[in-house]
């Protein structure tokens, strides 16, 4: 997945990892890496950083916590953990775009 399909304030799911399946907020980028918090135990402060290449793009696009990012301010724990709540009551498997992480037998 590139970086151009993803934006500030997207909402994806972590794909590959100890924390597979679990709902993320896009908060800053570092190619090839999206900076990515949950408000809870990834707070905004220390966004842990995942490959794009390990994540699901979910069509919902918080624009409060994107607009506030964007002119340069951190978003708080709080409005993460709301973005994520109004996310949660509207994503399903069939919102996620793109490929899947293949599954790999190691």
């Amino acid at each position: 997945m590139p970086l151009d399909r993803i934006a500030l304030g997207q909402v994806v799911r972590s794909l590959a990892g100890r924390d597979r399946g679990r709902l993320y907020l896009v908060v800053g980028f570092s190619p090839p890496y999206v900076l990515v918090a949950d408000g809870r135990d990834r707070e905004a402060a220390r966004p842990k950083k995942k490959n794009v290449r390990h994540v699901g793009v979910l069509k919902y696009v918080d624009e409060g916590v994107a607009a506030k990012v964007a002119g340069g301010r951190e978003a708080t724990d709080r409005e993460i953990r709301a973005a994520l709540s109004a996310a949660g009551g509207t994503v399903s498997d069939a919102d996620e775009e793109g490929d899947s992480c293949p599954s790999r037998m190691l």
